[in-house]
């Protein structure tokens, strides 16, 4: 396992967990023929076949596969900008990204960006910061993203000297390994970030991370919108009932915004939610630990409130609740 992280770097995430049964390989029984011989009731209803559960069994590479399925009882766990350890690797670089997948990470979190000339990369800040770029490469650090042509960004290097890539690059690289989440940075890209995730034919292995009211506002106005899965942030009861009321199916899960139990419910109450409202809605629901030296324990406790899905800024002890979670869930591989 790498090493615990040193250093935080700023970012903005959410909350999830959910009940039901996770299947390594949950095929069903062909529909028996009846016997020619037994009796039939002309009031009686035809016996429907066995319907197949779903195959949960692929969950670290598609979002049909328990990430949309509030019956999967499997605790996900989210490498936030990858495994990275201040600049061994560092945050958002392919060397993080990596060390997740090898390391059983569930799914990665990546920043998306837009350039000028209209090209999705895969950055956190914009200006870049000092503390991000090459301390050689003058020509990148303090520049703007938006203000620059994706042949100029993608030769930036980060601290430990990899370029800067393509949100295309990255989702080649994810394809077939696990799933992206992908943060929209500005709201007014989110449009062209949809357009992004189809052409790349990633919509089964990535979502969107917005806003309630990006959610509402831009959205339902993006063409092709229907095809791809938005994680939505909540800070409140207030954008919960929002969101249940525009019972958009590909909000398939809502983010505690600030990790602060939707504004600051009760843990007993945000369980009630989960289980009462969220899960009959076929919504699931995300948290998220910005800590570097959170514990083990600190993860667990959010899969054990209900949420399905916790993003973590310490992979290596979320890695640990994440399979002590499992294990005792019964679920294997934990």
């Amino acid at each position: 396992m790498k090493r615990f992280l040193v250093l935080a770097c700023c970012l903005g995430c959410g909350s999830s967990n959910g009940g039901g049964n996770a299947s390594a390989d949950a095929g069903g029984s062909p529909g028996v023929t009846p016997d020619a011989s037994a009796g039939t009731s002309a009031d009686a209803a035809p016996t429907p076949p066995p319907v197949d559960a779903p195959d949960q069994s692929h969950y670290r590479t598609s979002l049909s596969s328990c990430w949309t399925d509030v019956t999967c009882n499997r605790a996900l766990l989210i490498a936030h900008g990858g495994e990275w350890v201040l600049v061994d690797p560092p945050y958002g670089t392919t060397a993080a990204y990596e060390d997740a997948y090898a390391d059983a990470a569930d799914a990665i979190k990546a920043d998306v960006r837009f350039s000028k000339d209209g090209v999705a990369v895969v950055v956190h800040s914009s200006p870049f910061q000092a503390y991000e770029i090459d301390p050689i490469d003058f020509s990148c650090e303090g520049a703007s993203v938006e203000d620059m042509n994706v042949s100029d960004i993608v030769a930036c290097q980060w601290i430990n000297g990899e370029h800067v890539e393509t949100l295309d690059t990255l989702l080649s690289w994810a394809k077939g390994k696990m799933i992206v989440m992908l943060t929209v940075k500005v709201d007014a890209t989110i449009p062209q970030t949809i357009a992004v995730v189809i052409a790349d034919g990633a919509t089964d292995g990535a979502f969107l991370e917005i806003s309630t009211n990006a959610m509402t506002t831009i959205v339902p106005t993006a063409a092709n919108h229907d095809q791809v899965y938005y994680l939505v942030e909540a800070a409140s009861q207030a954008d919960v009932a929002t969101l249940l009321a525009q019972a958009d199916p590909r909000a398939f899960m809502y983010e505690d915004a600030n990790s602060d139990n939707f504004g600051g419910m009760t843990a007993s109450a945000v369980t009630q939610m989960i289980d009462g409202q969220l899960h009959p809605a076929h919504v699931r629901a995300f948290s998220s630990i910005a800590s570097v030296t959170a514990a083990a324990s600190d993860h667990e406790a959010l899969w054990d409130e209900g949420f399905d899905v916790v993003m973590t800024n310490s992979y290596a002890t979320g890695h640990q609740g994440r399979i002590a979670i499992n294990t005792a869930r019964g679920i294997s591989p934990p």
